[in-house]
C-alpha cells in the first residue's frame, strides 16, 4: 500500500513540475554556463553509449553503489554488493524501500556530487566544472534511458505501476533540476520549483472548486 501512495504521489507531482519548464525555458536558454553544460552532456552522452556497449560492468557498478548510497541514507548498514556485466545486486540490512530501490532511475548521483562541490571551486576552474558537470549529466541520462525497462527487478517489485510514476515524478524533479541548476547555479532551480509549487496550488484549487461547484 505504502509503494502505491508514494508512487501516485510521486506520479502526480510531475504534472505541476513539467508545466513549469515552459516558464524557466527561455532563462535556460539564456543561463550562462549552457553552452558548456550542453557540450559536456552531448559528449558525456555519447562517451556512455560506448562505455555501455565496450565496459557495461562500469554502468552496473554506479548503479548498484546509488543503491547503497540512498540506503545509507535510510540508516541501512551495508552487507554485499556485486557487479558484472550481467547484472548486480546490492544487500542492506532491513527491508527494501521504495526510494531505494528507485534511486539509480532518478537520481544523476554524481551531477548532484559536482554541482554540491560547486561553491567551493574558484572561478577560473568554473569552465572545467560546468563541463564535468554535463558529462556526468550525460551518463546518467544515457544509463536511465537504459536500465529504465518494465522487466527490471527494482521495478517489478511493489508493481510497475507505481514505480514508473515515481520514476517520472522522481526523475522530471531531479534530471531537469540539476540541469537547470548547472546553467544558471541555484537560482534558476529555483525559480522552477516555486513555480511548480504555484501551478500545484492552482490546480489543487481548481479541482476543490470543481468538486464543491
Amino acid at each position: 500500500m505504502l509503494t502505491w501512495i508514494l508512487g501516485v504521489l510521486f506520479g502526480v507531482l510531475a504534472v505541476p513540475l513539467a508545466l513549469a519548464v515552459p516558464h524557466v525555458w527561455s532563462a535556460f536558454l539564456g543561463g550562462d554556463h549552457l553552452r558548456t553544460f550542453a557540450l559536456g552532456a552531448l559528449g558525456g552522452g555519447l562517451a556512455t553509449v560506448v562505455v555501455i556497449r565496450k565496459a557495461p560492468f562500469l554502468a552496473v557498478l554506479e548503479h548498484e553503489l546509488t543503491h547503497m548510497v540512498v540506503a545509507l541514507l535510510h540508516l541501512r548498514l551495508p552487507l554485499s554488493l556485486n557487479a558484472g556485466k550481467e547484472g548486480g545486486e546490492v544487500t542492506y540490512t532491513g527491508d527494501s524501500a521504495f526510494l531505494i530501490r528507485l534511486a539509480p532511475y532518478v537520481l544523476p548521483t554524481f551531477t548532484i556530487a559536482l554541482l554540491a562541490l560547486s561553491p567551493a571551486i574558484a572561478s577560473p576552474h568554473q569552465t572545467v566544472l560546468r563541463a564535468a558537470i554535463g558529462v556526468t549529466w550525460g551518463y546518467h541520462v544515457v544509463t536511465m534511458l537504459e536500465e529504465t525497462r518494465p522487466n527490471q527487478p527494482d521495478l517489478k517489485t511493489g508493481g510497475r505501476v507505481p514505480a514508473f510514476l515515481g520514476v517520472a515524478g522522481l526523475g522530471l524533479l531531479f534530471y531537469v533540476g540539476s540541469a537547470l541548476w548547472a546553467v544558471d547555479d541555484f537560482g534558476l532551480c529555483r525559480t522552477w520549483l516555486e513555480r511548480g509549487v504555484q501551478t500545484a496550488r492552482h490546480l489543487v484549487s481548481g479541482a476543490v472548486s470543481l468538486a464543491v461547484g
